[in-house]
């Protein structure tokens, strides 16, 4: 069953398919960001600390650390088991049914805050001046306000999460 749904073993589901990531799988949280699924960083220095951010936010943790998952007040958790990321990420995809909730480059790669327009004249102070001659669309952080566009590094991205479909 969907973490979404009820059952005997979960009487309470997730609203909705939220991640929360530890150390262990940094560049899996990048990947999941990118497609636009929401995914902070877990910033617990120790496993009690991780395990009690997990459940406070009510997010899915995702770790390597079976010692983390095991802590018997993590109800919703995945074990990432493959060194690679693009497997995790398929993995994740497929458990989760990812795909439908995908919105590929719709927050921060940072700080997994939602990417809002932003007019190139309200942000000149930060910018570049070949940015400025050569990219005329932008997106802002509504919560660390880091700016992107669509440069030369997204036609990499975008061939990265096209390989993550597959």
């Amino acid at each position: 069953l969907p973490v979404t749904c009820r059952s005997v073993l979960r009487p309470l589901p997730l609203l909705k398919i939220r991640f929360i990531a530890d150390s262990t799988v940094g560049k899996l949280s990048r990947l999941l960001r990118m497609a636009g699924i929401d995914t902070t960083t877990a910033t617990g220095r120790t496993i009690t600390e991780t395990a009690d951010q997990a459940l406070e936010s009510s997010r899915i943790l995702l770790s390597s650390n079976r010692s983390l998952l095991k802590q018997s007040r993590i109800t919703f958790g995945r074990l990432v088991r493959s060194p690679a990321a693009i497997s995790q990420f398929k993995d994740l995809r497929d458990t989760f049914n990812l795909v439908p909730l995908f919105e590929p480059f719709s927050r921060c790669m940072k700080c997994n805050g939602s990417l809002l327009p932003a007019a190139k004249e309200n942000i000149l102070g930060h910018l570049e001046p070949l940015t400025i001659r050569y990219y005329n669309k932008f997106k802002i952080c509504d919560s660390c306000g880091s700016i992107y566009w669509p440069g030369s590094h997204h036609e990499k991205m975008s061939a990265e999460f096209e390989q993550l479909l597959k």
